[in-house]
């Protein structure tokens, strides 16, 4: 025993002594980035603005490409050209810059948001533009957007960031440098800074992330008089799962405006075709969204009974590349749904995207998705039961984010 003991001392020293090597490899690579960046060509962002015309108003064959069978947009179709256009605008940015970057390959890092605010008219032309908004060392946000030809206020809006990697090495690489020029371009690259600092506070604080306790408007109105307290996510996600218990104990008494979690579990799998492939040889994060709003659409209509109508898109993480020939499963779930959070019912939907590879027995998560629809003022929407505590702390994760961001929208 004292041997087993003494092993496990010295394999923790080990793996110390690895941690401390791998963060001092990575300060000083990250420094030797820096250097390198403050020597890369200064670009504006007018450099990159793309614009592509979709000439609705004249090519019927190409319109009916983008309709769905209720006479609208399909939503799906124009996310995944905004990501293949937002591709188009990185490369036109990180481009000549030096022989360094010549090695440099560009992937989708997140899509941070896209709001739809209107239903366009499929008989007038559609103009998708965007350009790079922020630029840090090696990553980039781009702002897309969807508008009618003859209007520039866009009926839709996107974020999108890139991160450059070395092709040889996989390893983050420098991009050249934004130089914003008029107001709006200054404004525009202080929100992607702060949103940067942002990610950054959240990677070093996730543990310590607290939720208010007060979850009005969130499944219902449970509001208690002591509801202006601080918990922290853990236990505001204990509360939540504690409440859920006696409906899970005693089913048959529970009311029937609630639901198991995995009652409103929808699922499909695909085979990644290379023509879904980008420059890099993986598969566009823009197609693995579009086969992700559409299982969670017909998710959404199944479990509101109304076609429902798309209202955003949040916090798009491709954390795992995903390959020519993977089998990925999608998997969708209703995690919550609020009458107060928008001003009609809403359903918030979550989609987990699976590389899975049966002859290894092996099924890893590459993707998430967080979906927002709204159906008409009179559809009742049934409140979501977790059936355990990490899906429970999901749903409280999921809540407390979508709060933040109505409270930022309000102000």
């Amino acid at each position: 025993m004292v041997d087993y003991l003494w092993d496990l001392r010295t394999t923790a020293r080990k793996q110390e002594e690895q941690r401390r090597q791998k963060e001092t490899e990575k300060a000083l690579a990250h420094r030797a980035m820096e250097a390198t960046s403050a020597q890369m060509k200064g670009k504006s962002p007018s450099e990159s603005f793309t614009q592509i015309t979709y000439p609705f108003s004249t090519d019927s064959l190409f319109r009916e490409k983008y309709i769905n069978p209720w006479g609208t947009i399909r939503v799906g179709r124009i996310v995944e050209d905004l990501d293949a256009l937002a591709g188009t605008i990185a490369f036109r940015h990180s481009k000549h810059s030096s022989e360094v970057n010549e090695e440099c390959i560009l992937v989708t890092a997140s899509i941070d948001r896209i709001i739809l605010g209107h239903r366009p008219n499929l008989n007038d032309d559609i103009d998708l533009s965007g350009k790079v908004s922020w630029v840090g060392t090696s990553s980039m946000e781009i702002n897309m957007t969807a508008n009618s030809s003859w209007t520039t206020e866009p009926w839709l809006s996107a974020l999108f960031s890139f991160v450059a990697l070395d092709k040889n090495t996989g390893k983050p690489a420098a991009l050249n440098r934004l130089i914003p020029e008029t107001d709006e371009e200054k404004v525009r690259f202080g929100l992607g800074e702060e949103r940067n600092q942002t990610r950054k506070r959240q990677r070093q604080e996730k543990s310590k992330a607290r939720i208010q306790k007060r979850r009005k408007g969130v499944q219902g109105e449970h509001d208690h008089a002591d509801d202006d307290e601080e918990v922290s996510l853990e236990t505001a996600a204990q509360l939540l799962f504690n409440e859920a218990r006696p409906f899970l104990d005693l089913p048959a008494l529970a009311p029937r405006n609630i639901i198991r979690l995995s009652d409103t579990v929808t699922e499909n799998a695909m085979i990644m075709q290379p023509q879904q492939r980008n420059t890099a040889g993986r598969i566009f994060g823009g197609f693995l969204v579009r086969r992700a709003y559409e299982l969670a659409y017909a998710s959404a209509y199944m479990f509101g009974g109304h076609v429902p109508r798309f209202r955003e898109l949040d916090e798009v993480v491709f954390k795992k590349p995903v390959d020519v020939g993977d089998l990925v499963r999608f998997r969708a779930f209703v995690l919550y749904t609020s009458t107060h959070m928008h001003d009609l019912p809403t359903a918030h939907i979550q989609v987990d995207a699976f590389v899975t590879k049966p002859e290894n027995m092996s099924s890893t998560l590459s993707n998430t998705f967080n979906f927002t629809f709204e159906f008409p003022a009179e559809t009742l929407l049934r409140d979501i039961v977790p059936e355990s505590l990490e899906e429970a702390i999901t749903i409280v994760t999921r809540f407390q984010n979508d709060l933040i961001q109505k409270e930022e929208d309000e102000t």
